[in-house]
């Protein structure tokens, strides 16, 4: 476990050196009632990765409960921090094998090339790239998402590649593989009345209360869906996208009423894309929503294993579970799961 320590530190002392260089800027959150501080030395990546937490914003505080600490090499003009570079070093999604164990985790992400680094027993993440320029246009939609998975399972809450609506009293999580409409149902019932909690990935609490917690703010959406939802085509950032790039919104920067930090769950939904006009609702069995939102989260979050399962085996023996068949039409959903509220 030493050499996971010390590399660990090595991280962090450059991070120290890179605050010597440039700025420090705080910023302060709070995620289900635990309070996390995401420090930057410098403003490169500031602009980008705190806008999905902004409806989190709390005042600033003494001591909290997470510390992340974010830079770069190339605008902090700090030294490269050196990585295993034998393939054998790296599990299936980057975990890096030697520097992972029961107090350090690792992580070099293999589509944005972010070092994530977390230390569970002083509470401090570390958030490494080398070229901050390089980040992915979508990172800005689920920032710290490693990081914060791995603390919040500290505390038993779970985070699960899920969207939820519904109001104070109750909601609906509805998951499904990638392409089957988490963000456009999202939006057809947010048009609907319904307030959203999240759009992709939220924090539910331990039994017997289970409770959704929002994480992101955020949205990334299809062309094909914008023409339902005209109203949000103003609000879009990244107006000069490429093809390939989903329209990417900030619910908080546009309609911040619309949005809760929380809600109770009454039931599960797994979506389902049919190739007719009519979509209908009906009952499923709970192993059939295991399967479903497990293969979804377990994949999507590493160290997620038999705890993760676990938790979610809990979660859909406690609730309703449910199928929704979405249509053609994507604003039949809403009347369809008001019934079930």
């Amino acid at each position: 476990m030493q050499h996971s320590v010390d590399f660990f530190e090595l991280a962090h002392q450059n991070f120290l050196g890179a605050v010597s260089r440039a700025q420090k800027t705080k910023r302060f959150y709070q995620l289900a009632g635990l309070s996390f501080c995401v420090q930057f030395a410098g403003d490169e990546m500031m602009h980008r990765l705190t806008p999905a937490l902004q409806h989190l914003a709390i005042n600033q505080r003494a001591s909290c409960d997470l510390t992340i600490c974010v830079w770069d090499s190339v605008s902090t003009q700090t030294p490269v921090i050196p990585l295993p570079t034998a393939h054998q070093d790296y599990a299936l999604r980057g975990e890096i094998l030697k520097y992972n164990n029961d107090r350090i985790y690792a992580l070099l992400d293999i589509h944005t090339k972010v070092l994530h680094l977390y230390d569970k027993e002083r509470n401090i993440a570390l958030y490494y790239i080398h070229d901050a320029r390089k980040l992915p246009w979508w990172i800005g939609g689920s920032p710290f998402l490693p990081i914060l998975h791995w603390w919040m399972r500290t505390h038993t809450y779970q985070f699960v590649h899920a969207a939820v609506v519904g109001y104070p009293e109750n909601g609906i999580l509805f998951s499904g593989k990638s392409g089957t409409g988490k963000s456009t149902t999202a939006l057809a019932c947010m048009k609907a009345g319904m307030k959203l909690v999240s759009e992709d990935y939220c924090v539910v609490s331990d039994l017997p209360n289970v409770i959704a917690h929002s994480i992101y703010n955020s949205a990334k959406i299809e062309e094909k869906t914008l023409n339902w939802f005209p109203e949000i085509k103003t609000h879009i950032t990244n107006i000069n996208r490429s093809i390939n790039e989903k329209a990417f919104i900030y619910h908080h920067q546009f309609q911040p009423e619309k949005i809760l930090l929380h809600c109770p769950i009454k039931a599960i939904v797994i979506l389902k894309i049919e190739n007719s006009k009519k979509s209908w609702l009906e009952p499923i069995d709970s192993h059939s929503a295991l399967t479903s939102l497990s293969v979804s989260t377990m994949w999507q979050l590493t160290h997620s294993g038999l705890t993760t399962l676990t938790h979610l085996k809990k979660l859909v023996s406690t609730l309703q579970c449910y199928q929704l068949h979405v249509g053609s039409n994507v604003m039949q959903a809403p009347a369809l799961l008001e019934t079930i509220l």
